[in-house]
């Protein structure tokens, strides 16, 4: 309901140095991602509260009035965890400006780290739905506690930054349906496995070229291709690959934090920075960087790698439009597993082109203002899906419904 979160957020990075966005700031990424000790975060707490008074606070566009809105028809409880020297005054706002809703004030809670959790103060009092506007409060969701989620998100109009990762951007190319389903109304995809050995060969890719960015000297493979350029040393390298931080853009024409998290910066000579990225797979044929007939995946590698060289741009780097692919190619050749992969390492330079990008970003706004859900893209395996089940589901209704009507006979 109020901007807390604007002045915090300022307030932090002012005390931290840091560059936190907007949606980076609760308890539980301060302590838990950034690794900033929750004694300390509190403390924090205090002195920005006792800087500013919550009347003094802005009020997000609209919420007061889609509040009132639910309660017409729901009654509403406010579930909140605040320092408890802020208690009294908390209840005095909510009883000014909705008045007639319960409040269940948790003092001193962090978010349910050190207490009772938003989601089991619902299920004591019986709700039917918890809506919170952090994603994360739902993950590993107790549905045995009879209480459903529902992800509130920013409205795209709202006059705080609308954070848009570089993966939602390539969603939308994907099908503008399933990319307003998730930024706007909070209903997302199912999920896709996680890749382990994935990750761990970028972990163990990263680990290798560190060595030799602290010792600021070409990789192998750089030389082997011939390649003049070194690991960056920067001291926001960790940040810029980091998913929960990465580096970000506040695009002024639509109001999108735009932002992305990187596997690697190289530097040339001429101080160009170029962008590369880690790619992990096992085939036995040509690695290139062309979709075969029917995929289209590789496309959004190419976006990535451009969407990345825009951001850095944004915030001021020369970047080189050659970027580079680091791929490695498990061998299936090998007369027994025996307990280990091996990798072929092969490096494909790409030349980016993020003209592209403006537009996209002004259609996704476009896209998000409208109260109309946009049609589906003809390509969209999930919405194919979903339509298929819904067609069939509606032609066993219609089947059971005619046999339930069929007239009887005596014999």
């Amino acid at each position: 309901i109020l901007d807390y979160f604007g002045p915090f957020t300022k307030f932090l990075n002012e005390k931290l140095g840091r560059s936190l966005a907007i949606g980076d700031i609760t308890h539980y990424y301060l302590s838990e991602v950034y690794g900033i000790d929750k004694g300390s975060i509190m403390a924090y707490g205090d002195e920005l509260n006792s800087l500013i008074n919550t009347a003094d606070l802005p009020i997000i566009d609209n919420a007061i009035e889609r509040l009132k809105r639910i309660m017409r028809y729901w009654k509403v409880a406010i579930i909140t965890s605040r320092h408890s020297a802020k208690e009294v005054e908390t209840r005095q706002y909510f009883n000014e400006y909705l008045p007639g809703v319960e409040i269940y004030f948790s003092a001193n809670n962090f978010y349910g780290r050190e207490g009772k959790s938003k989601i089991h103060i619902a299920g004591e009092i019986g709700a039917y739905c918890l809506i919170d506007d952090n994603p994360y409060e739902f993950e590993n969701w107790d549905y045995s506690c009879g209480v459903s989620p529902i992800c509130f998100r920013q409205p795209p109009n709202s006059t705080l930054p609308f954070k848009l990762s570089r993966s939602k951007i390539d969603l939308f190319l994907d099908c503008p349906k399933c990319f307003y389903l998730d930024r706007r109304l909070g209903i997302s995809r199912p999920p896709m496995p996680s890749f382990s050995l994935n990750s761990a060969v970028d972990f163990l890719l990263k680990k290798e070229f560190d060595i030799h960015r602290q010792a600021k000297m070409k990789h192998p493979l750089m030389a082997a291709y011939k390649i003049d350029a070194i690991p960056l040393s920067h001291e926001k390298i960790e940040d810029w690959r980091n998913t929960f931080i990465g580096i970000s853009h506040l695009h002024p024409k639509t109001n999108f934090l735009v932002f992305g998290a990187i596997d690697d910066v190289w530097v040339n000579p001429k101080g160009e920075l170029i962008i590369v990225d880690y790619k992990s797979t096992s085939t036995s044929e040509e690695i290139t960087l062309e979709d075969k007939p029917g995929y289209r995946y590789k496309a959004g590698y190419k976006r990535q790698m451009e969407i990345y060289q825009w951001l850095f741009r944004q915030n001021g780097f020369a970047v080189s439009e050659t970027g580079y692919f680091v791929y490695a190619n498990a061998s299936k050749d090998r007369k027994a597993f025996d307990g280990k992969l091996e990798f072929d390492i092969k490096l494909i330079s790409y030349n980016g082109d993020d003209s592209w990008l403006e537009k996209t970003l002004s259609e996704a706004k476009k896209c998000l203002l409208n109260d109309d859900l946009p049609p589906s893209s003809e390509s969209c395996e999930y919405c194919r899906y979903v339509a298929t089940i819904n067609h069939q589901q509606a032609t066993i209704n219609h089947q059971q419904s005619t046999n339930n009507h069929q007239p009887t006979t005596d014999n």
